[in-house]
């Protein structure tokens, strides 16, 4: 079960008591974006100096999007990717030698975002409707299937594909009806304009959340230091949510002081990605730890919509054994 903060920083006192004596172990983190809530974990952790007590030397490196991170690992130049694990599972379906080893959120990834106001109750309602979206974004590879649903094709709405740094004023100035990005854009989109998320988890995709990954050779040249680093992550995602979620958006202002998104868009960020730590198949293991049967199912569709090949098996693509470990 979700242990206490305190057992892990005894834990983590031990780990930092054993390494005095060694020279602090490099680890690089490619993230997905610049740094925002789901990062907290991350930041506080080195704020705090629990890294370094624990013999590691962690560079935090801000990214453009979950697939750069991704390459970024996949091609040797960072040690560990963080993001949405979808274009992990897909990258390692290719030959990408790439494999999870935590899922800190559960229910996060593709979303549409629409006005407060509107009459849209479901995505059904978008019929004839512009809906801005990034061609490098979750969605394009999920519109056919997801819309297949509510008997509709993508000749049924006028996609708009802007570049990234146009999506949320086209869609804030009222150009768009809706936007199709993903949960954690909620945050940012909100206050251009007043706006309601409606999850496509919620409507049948079926994918992975947002974790940590690497590569298998660096799963077993840096086994003992991965350990590390994955235990000091659980230790900070639990003090997190125990009711420090201030310290979190704290420690990342003190180490990207030129950061645009304000401490309040942090703080709804920390406090969106409480209840997706935890899946009815994980709720009773420690934060992180990856059910096999959900990996089974989201296998499954993204096979059903061609993201993967029938062949695929969902237990390649992910261990818990960091996780077991840091218990």
């Amino acid at each position: 079960m979700p242990g206490r903060p305190r057992t892990f920083l005894f834990a983590l006192a031990l780990i930092g008591m054993a390494s005095a004596a060694r020279a602090a172990e490099p680890l690089s983190v490619q993230l997905a974006f610049y740094p925002q809530g789901p990062q907290a974990y991350l930041f506080l952790a080195k704020e705090k100096g629990w890294f370094d007590k624990a013999g590691l030397n962690v560079d935090l490196l801000d990214g453009r999007g979950s697939n750069y991170s991704m390459q970024v690992v996949s091609s040797g130049h960072a040690d560990i990717g963080e993001g949405q694990l979808t274009p992990m599972a897909s990258a390692r379906e290719k030959g990408a030698r790439v494999k999870a080893i935590a899922e800190w959120f559960k229910k996060d990834g593709p979303a549409v975002i629409v006005p407060q106001e509107s009459p849209f109750k479901s995505p059904a309602d978008l019929k004839g409707k512009k809906v801005v979206l990034i061609a490098a974004g979750p969605w394009p590879p999920l519109l056919d299937s997801f819309l297949k649903q509510f008997g509709m094709t993508q000749n049924d709405l006028t996609l708009m594909y802007v570049d990234s740094t146009a999506l949320f004023a086209t869609y804030a100035t009222g150009a768009a009806d809706a936007m199709m990005t993903v949960d954690l854009a909620f945050t940012e989109a909100n206050p251009r304009r007043a706006s309601r998320l409606m999850s496509a988890v919620d409507y049948g995709v079926k994918l992975p959340g947002d974790g940590l990954y690497a590569t298998e050779d660096t799963l077993a040249q840096k086994k003992d230091a991965l350990a590390k680093f994955i235990a000091v992550c659980v230790t900070a995602l639990n003090y997190i949510y125990d009711g420090h979620e201030a310290e979190a958006v704290d420690a990342i202002k003190a180490q990207r002081p030129d950061l645009k998104l304000t401490p309040e868009t942090l703080r709804a960020q920390v406090d969106m990605y409480k209840p997706l730590r935890f899946s009815p198949g994980t709720k009773d293991k420690t934060v992180g730890w990856q059910s096999p049967e959900e990996w089974k199912e989201r296998v499954g569709y993204m096979t059903q919509i061609g993201l993967l090949k029938a062949s695929a098996d969902g237990s390649d693509f992910f261990t818990n054994a960091f996780i077991d470990a840091a218990r």
